[in-house]
């Protein structure tokens, strides 16, 4: 093997030339690129959609080059020397493709290496790591330090890699720790059937951690059992090691993927379980639709493949159950259930709606006893008002084989966070990719509105944040107003929130920690002036796209935030001067550099006043209308003040 890194330039550069011929080749030919598609059983109601074939649930094995032939491994699989393909043409596996530590490479150097990948075809970058935020979500200039233990020597810090890729490249991240496994085998399940729902809808994946070879071997053997029916855990696990080590092939130190024996264990246990567990699934059983029914369609609206109702069931073997929930229609996930994109069967306008869905857990024995039915309860009570969707039905039933709590409820329009995306120069909430200052006046004032009819009726949402905020739905004449979703942290008023749900421990009362207040950071009873004090934390957010502490671990939130109220003072007006400064609160440069010119419009000020008035009260009270009546005169005069950005 050649030693000089100009003999090694030469052999790799020859290597990659045949391995894109063998994989054009391969793009080619419709024979080798032949998808199997295992039979399904049909949905007991039929769409009015043109019918279009099922998706496919596993690729034929003819994609892999076989073990035994060294050339042709070599030549599909080598790609650079930080990644290799897991399947040629579809799936690359490599080192996280940004600078970071113990790898710092210029901009110009990482543009280089993702242009190379893109070219390529990946479409679709995955990362597995927990120590960093996603690629499209916020980060430092300054980029993100490594917490990890390993390679003590390593210097720099994790960069953002987003702004230099492609246009078109989509992210998904995963929390997997370093040199660790997934919390279970449901958890490990949930990644790798996403991954292979993508792939097989023609998106080409770049699957990475920090070194490529650890949690990303982990994944990628699993995903060779679950795109491959032919493939064995043993297989699997040979094939990620050989074309890891196809990067570096003069290196004798003999780097292990997936890296750690837990690691491989894992793998062998997903194994196991997705090819030897039964389960079972709900259907209806019979051609009469009943009296409530609400359809999850697959996600090209040409199937039902679960019905929500109050009907019998039949049993259907896990490959059927999996094969439908991947290919459902899917709003969102959270951290105990997912939301589907459905329609109302026995309408003839077929209404478009949302269903919740959440796992049984042992805490709640009944459905009355759970966390949706508590939400399904708030919302009935909101029944009419404006701000909140409209539920439809809720109960516990079988849903794609598990025992589910379910809610179903009237679907809504874009997230609050997605409206400015498109860079809309006809929408009046925007400037470019943020809202302006009258917008995010207005999201109070709409806000406002829900918060006040959900405490008259003695209930604390708890988990205030731009997320659980939606518009209306498209045609509804409701598009601009902004309507509070997701109760499923909400209590009584007074009452303190459980620890943990489902096993789930929780931080800051099941908030997100950087919005949520200081009575939640404290572990103490809720009042309708925390709710209150949350908004202000995210129309802070929506009105500079960041918070001064947001990247400060939780421990330090508490102590900043405190400061926030000494002297009812904690921001910096024309009346006071700021006590809330960054050397008494910020452990982190970005934290110091934000936060002692943070600013924000002189109505945001008026609404902390009310704030900190309410807070001073025994049961929390809010004065509403001092409270609307700032931020409505900030709606109509849409004033701005300009707010300091970080650009990545």
């Amino acid at each position: 093997m050649p030693s000089s890194t100009t003999n090694s330039r030469l052999y790799r550069n020859a290597r990659q030339i045949l391995s894109v011929l063998f994989i054009a080749q391969l793009q080619a030919s419709s024979t080798i690129f032949h998808v199997n598609a295992l039979s399904t059983v049909s949905a007991p109601f039929v769409a009015s959609a043109p019918s279009a074939p099922s998706a496919p649930s596993a690729l034929s094995v003819q994609l892999l080059p076989p073990l035994n032939d060294d050339t042709a491994f070599t030549t599909t699989h080598d790609f650079s020397r930080t990644a290799n393909w897991l399947i040629p043409g579809r799936v690359m596996c490599g080192h996280y493709p940004g600078a970071c530590p113990s790898r710092q490479i210029s901009d110009e150097q990482v543009a280089e290496n993702l242009a190379k990948i893109e070219t390529a075809g990946i479409s679709m970058f995955v990362c597995l790591q927990d120590e960093i935020p996603p690629q499209d979500g916020i980060w430092p200039c300054d980029g993100i330090p490594k917490t990890s233990e390993r390679a003590p020597l390593a210097t720099g810090n994790f960069k953002n890699y987003r702004t230099l890729a492609g246009m078109d490249t989509s992210y998904v991240h995963y929390l997997l720790p370093d040199l660790s496994i997934a919390k279970s085998l449901n958890d490990l399940d949930e990644i790798v059937c996403y991954l292979k729902e993508r792939v097989i809808n023609g998106d080409r994946l770049y699957i990475h951690c920090w070194g490529g070879r650890g949690r990303t071997g982990l994944i990628s053997a699993c995903l060779l059992g679950a795109l491959f029916d032919e493939v064995t855990a043993e297989q699997a696990l040979e094939r990620v090691q050989r074309a890891y080590s196809l990067r570096e092939p003069w290196r004798d130190d003999n780097k292990m993927s997936p890296e750690t024996q837990e690691q491989k264990k894992q793998v062998r246990d997903w194994f196991n379980f997705k090819r030897n567990t039964p389960l079972s699934v709900s259907y209806p059983t019979s051609g009469a639709i009943p009296r409530r029914a609400f359809g999850i369609w697959n996600n090209k609206g040409t199937e039902i493949i679960e019905m929500v109702s109050p009907t019998p069931t039949y049993l259907q073997c896990e490959r059927e159950v999996r094969s439908r929930e991947l290919n459902a229609d899917k709003l969102g996930n959270g951290r105990f259930g997912q939301v589907f994109r459905g329609r109302c069967e026995i309408t003839t306008d077929h209404t478009p709606v949302a269903i919740k869905v959440t796992n049984y857990i042992e805490d709640s024995p009944t459905h009355q006893q759970s966390k949706l039915a508590l939400e399904a309860t708030i919302l009935r009570t909101m029944s009419g008002k404006k701000g909140f969707p409209t539920v439809l039905y809720d109960a516990r039933q079988s849903v794609f084989g598990k025992l589910s709590d379910v809610l179903v409820m009237q679907l809504l329009g874009r997230p609050l966070l997605k409206r400015c995306w498109s860079e809309d120069t006809g929408d009046k909430l925007c400037k470019g990719r943020s809202f302006t200052d009258a917008a995010v006046m207005k999201f109070g004032v709409d806000l406002l509105g829900c918060l006040r009819d959900i405490h008259e009726a003695g209930f604390m949402h708890n988990d205030l944040k731009p997320m659980n905020m939606l518009f209306g739905a498209q045609g509804s004449g409701n598009e601009d107003d902004v309507h509070l979703v997701d109760f499923g942290m909400a209590t009584r008023a007074g009452v303190v929130q459980d620890d943990s749900v489902g096993g789930c421990k929780l931080q800051a009362g099941g908030a997100s920690p950087i919005f949520a207040s200081l009575a939640q950071l404290e572990h103490r009873p809720t009042r309708p002036v925390d709710d209150v004090e949350s908004l202000w934390y995210c129309l802070s957010y929506l009105l500079s796209d960041e918070l001064p502490w947001q990247w400060e671990p939780v421990e330090n939130l508490t102590n900043i935030k405190r400061r926030l109220y000494i002297d009812e003072c904690g921001i910096s007006s024309d009346e006071c001067t700021a006590l809330l400064s960054a050397e008494d609160c910020c452990s982190t440069k970005f934290c110091f550099e934000t936060c002692d010119k943070w600013n924000v419009p002189d109505e945001m000020h008026e609404l902390w006043w009310c704030i900190v008035e309410g807070q001073a009260t025994k049961e929390g009270v809010v004065d509403y209308d001092a409270c609307l009546d700032a931020m409505q005169r900030g709606a109509n005069t849409g004033d701005t003040v300009e707010s300091v950005e970080c650009e990545l």
